[in-house]
């Protein structure tokens, strides 16, 4: 399975990169993926301690109820997967010149 890579910066010759524990990296993962879908969430908010009190939706709790970054990636993977499925079983696409015209032939 493909880790997400983080990569951190300091001044060159000045400071080196500040160093990130797992933990630190999954709060942040956590935090990250939150904020992703729900714009009201503030990913400051979240990292600086506001994960654990967050009450979302059930996606946002199973997010933050992963133990650990294997245990998040498949989450994240499993739920990829049903909404590509879904998506392939329930969507097709349709041709914008066409919907034009069948909406501009219904609509006299």
């Amino acid at each position: 399975m493909d880790y997400p890579l983080l990569k951190t910066r300091g001044l060159q010759n000045v400071v080196d990169p500040l160093p990130v524990s797992e933990a630190e990296f999954l709060t942040r993962y956590k935090a990250l993926v939150i904020c992703a879908f729900n714009e009201k969430q503030s990913f400051d908010a979240l990292v600086e301690g506001n994960l654990e009190l967050h009450k979302g939706t059930p996606f946002e709790t199973k997010v933050i109820e992963a133990a650990t970054l294997d245990l998040l990636t498949a989450f994240l993977d499993e739920q990829y997967q049903k909404q590509e499925q879904d998506y392939s079983q329930n969507y097709a696409y349709v041709r914008k010149v066409g919907h034009t015209v069948l909406n501009g032939s219904l609509s006299v």
